[in-house]
């Protein structure tokens, strides 16, 4: 009989274990999918603004070079007409 209610204790006891160390398990592994899927869309969204930015920077740069080309294009025919004329 003691035997028995030692068992039946043990059974308990393992059977707690088991539930235990299977709920952390689960919750674990669903806080590892949750994180990592929120780092994967911050990184999207960062590439995004990162891309975007890259190109507006893209053409402020274009602008300025078409600028400057229409400067000195202007400068040389200011030179030639002064040198020439």
């Amino acid at each position: 009989m003691i035997n028995l209610k030692l068992i039946n204790k043990s059974l308990r006891l393992k059977m707690s274990l088991l539930i235990l160390i299977t709920v952390s398990i689960i919750v674990s592994i669903v806080g590892a999918g949750i994180y990592f899927e929120r780092r994967h869309a911050q990184e999207q969204n960062v590439n995004e603004r990162l891309k975007s930015q890259l190109e507006d920077m893209y053409h402020m740069l274009e602008l300025s070079y078409n600028e400057r080309k229409e400067y000195v294009k202007n400068s040389m025919v200011m030179a030639h007409d002064i040198f020439y004329n």
